[in-house]
């Protein structure tokens, strides 16, 4: 049995690390006998202030109103006495339809007013009235919360609040006394994890598992292969993480005393039939969704699938616009012409069609990423990579050696009788890779089926894929560029996927499950926009010379900011992104 001091002592503990100081040591603050140390923004709360019938803090809900959204609170006092009750009730009602989360970004309507219940965290660019918002909202953290109204005794060891909202809790009593332990671990360190408690069966274990959809590379990749008894070569690479998962709780004998929880935005059909609820129909499903495109819509990740082009699609745009005389495209029309008509295909073309966009789209566009925008070539196994990888590298020498490209793969491979691995056709050892690719210097990485999963580069914007891929693979493999780069102005528009291999319809499969709103579009053809032309022209809504100052600022690589139509509220500029160029 935990004794009371320790729980104390351990609350204690987080809420000075919140605040800055602690309920045993808020008075010796306030007398000036000591000063808080430093703190992560959170303020300590009393115990007093939480309205067990609503749930909230009372005096930092109504601080938080008062302090941001006077004038919104002034419409419903008008109104009565009972204004603060009216917002309670209101509030009282909504959060237990929608929940909370859906209140924090929607806020609250009540009568004629509306209220803002968080302010969302600003980007680089954000304005100094949206920065100054979001420093209004109130963090803080309460000890013994007694939140029941039927016993007034039972009470939750720790509650944090959002503008006197609780959105955590920490119940320290039940993991110290009950002799509970939560687990938390990776896919590389599942095994072990499994070993290390079978034989502690007089203790119950909560095992979470993050990431199981992660990517396996270097020594991580080469252990979790050892623990789980297999050998590192191209077919055990090509083994998907939550399979490995699987076959670790397969080969082992998995004890009664412990929960398995993973987190993966991609589940597998054998992954959902092991860690979820199967329903009356047979299908299972997870304990809770957050799904891609919620991800989206709060801009945690970008939608890759926006600017999704397969080859065919780039060749008959390309193909549309022929006949065009602005257009001189009879050099890109031979290298098109060739592949799509199967005449030579070879590595040595697809590289230079990949590298004329890269250079031209990509690292010709310097308010792309500020410059810094990287891209990846996906290719269907480790010979195709190295052949790639030499092919880009020989058109660089051409070029003059712009940049450089990295290759990455497990192990080594024999290509025209020459051994390769990638620290000896890199110059460094793998484990630095990562770090490599991030700098300057390297601009491309060629990849085989390392780095398809669980690599995050927010760099990453453009992907060219010489690779069947379906299913799960399709989701993570393409999920590379999602990262978000508010500090770079990364956006959606910036993404480009140039897919030689796949079909539209076999990506939006694969995406449909984890996407719920998949949308690919097919080849575009190049009249549309002059149809759009003509519309706008006839309704007069901006003038040639506009378009022209447009264009010289456009290709003169002038500040994002000056090409943002917001700058302008009086006339329509045309978005950039709209040309094919």
């Amino acid at each position: 049995m935990v004794s009371q001091t320790n729980e104390q002592a351990l609350e204690a503990a987080i809420e000075q690390q919140l605040t800055g100081t602690c309920l045993e040591h808020r008075d010796k603050v306030a007398e000036g006998v000591t000063t808080a140390a430093p703190n992560h923004g959170y303020r300590l709360g009393n115990a007093q202030d939480f309205n067990a019938h609503y749930a909230v803090d009372n005096q930092q809900f109504w601080a938080f109103l008062q302090a941001t959204q006077g004038d919104e609170l002034a419409k419903l006092q008008k109104a009565g006495a009972d204004w603060q009750q009216k917002i309670l009730d209101r509030y009282d009602r909504l959060v237990k339809k929608y929940g909370l989360l859906h209140l924090l970004k929607k806020g609250l309507d009540v009568d004629n007013a509306h209220l803002t219940l968080f302010y969302p965290a600003p980007l680089a660019s954000s304005s100094e009235k949206v920065k100054a918002r979001f420093a209004a909202n109130i963090f803080s953290t309460t000890r013994q919360v007694h939140y029941s109204l039927a016993n007034r005794r039972e009470a939750i060891g720790q509650v944090l609040f959002i503008n006197g909202l609780p959105f955590a809790t920490l119940e320290l009593k039940a993991a110290l006394e009950q002799g509970k332990k939560i687990i938390i671990t990776t896919i590389q360190k599942f095994p072990f994890i499994i070993d290390g408690i079978s034989d502690l069966s007089n203790n119950r274990f909560a095992v979470i598992i993050d990431e199981a959809h992660s990517s396996q590379s270097g020594s991580a990749h080469d252990n979790m292969n050892r623990a789980i008894g297999t050998v590192g070569n191209e077919e055990d690479e090509a083994l998907d993480a939550q399979d490995k998962i699987l076959k670790a709780m397969r080969s082992r004998k998995m004890r009664g005393n412990a929960s398995y929880f993973a987190f993966t935005a991609t589940p597998k059909s054998t992954t959902l039939e092991k860690f979820c609820t199967r329903q009356q129909d047979g299908s299972f499903h997870p304990f809770h969704l957050y799904s891609m495109k919620q991800a989206i819509e709060e801009g945690f990740i970008l939608d890759v699938l926006a600017n999704y082009t397969t080859y065919k699609s780039y060749y008959e745009i390309q193909k549309s616009i022929q006949d065009n005389p602005l257009f001189d495209t009879r050099k890109a029309q031979k290298k098109l012409k060739a592949f799509v008509e199967r005449h030579q295909q070879t590595i040595n073309l697809n590289a230079e069609i990949m590298l004329d966009h890269f250079m031209e789209q990509v690292v010709g566009n310097k308010n792309k990423l500020k410059g810094k925008a990287k891209g990846m070539v996906i290719t269907q196994n480790i010979e195709s990579a190295i052949r790639y990888y030499h092919a880009l590298t020989r058109l660089l020498a051409d070029r003059g050696q712009p940049f450089k490209v990295l290759i990455a793969f497990s192990g080594s491979k024999a290509v025209d009788g020459i051994e390769y691995s990638e620290p000896e056709v890199n110059g460094f050892s793998e484990s630095d890779t990562r770090d490599r690719f991030d700098t300057d210097d390297y601009r491309l990485l060629v990849v085989a089926n390392k780095y398809l999963t669980g690599f995050d580069q927010p760099k990453l914007c453009t992907m060219y894929v010489d690779k069947k891929l379906q299913g799960v693979l399709a989701v993570q493999a393409l999920s590379r560029l999602n990262r978000a780069a508010p500090k770079l102005n990364k956006k959606t528009e910036d993404l480009f996927i140039l897919d030689f291999f796949n079909e539209v319809e076999d990506i939006k499969a694969a995406f449909d499950p984890f996407y719920t709103a998949t949308s690919l579009s097919q080849a575009t053809d190049v009249n549309v926009l002059h149809e759009l032309k003509a519309v706008l022209d006839e309704v007069g809504v901006y003038e040639w010379a506009e378009v022209e100052q447009f264009v010289e600022w456009y290709f003169g690589n002038a500040d994002a900011q000056q090409l943002s139509p917001r700058q302008k509220h009086d006339h329509i500029l045309i978005n950039p992104s709209t040309f094919i160029i």
